[in-house]
């Protein structure tokens, strides 16, 4: 989901409330201790960045589908692609095994 940073505490107050009606609308909710956040244009005060903790722990990237997202895109594109590289190495050692022992 992608927000716009609250910029103080009425604003913050009015997010979990949307929020909070999702819930009751879709049962699901957002849990800040495994929620993680990824500033991807905001420069935020320190006020804003206190709030933000409420919501979940501010990352310099997240992973999301196999995909790295960053501010950095030469970031986001090397850890993606390494990533990648590791994920098919690893596959194709298994699968080289399941072929040997046939």
């Amino acid at each position: 989901m992608a927000l716009k940073t609250p910029s103080n505490r009425q604003a913050a107050q009015e997010l979990k409330t949307i929020l909070q009606d999702l819930e009751e609308v879709t049962g699901l909710r957002v849990n800040p201790t495994k929620s993680e956040i990824v500033l991807l244009y905001d420069d935020p005060s320190e006020e804003q960045k206190a709030i933000l903790a409420d919501f979940g722990t501010v990352k310099e990237y997240v992973t999301h589908l196999g995909v790295v997202i960053s501010q950095d895109y030469s970031q986001a594109r090397k850890l993606t692609y390494d990533a990648g590289k590791t994920a098919m190495k690893k596959a194709a050692i298994k699968i080289s095994a399941g072929i040997s022992s046939t």
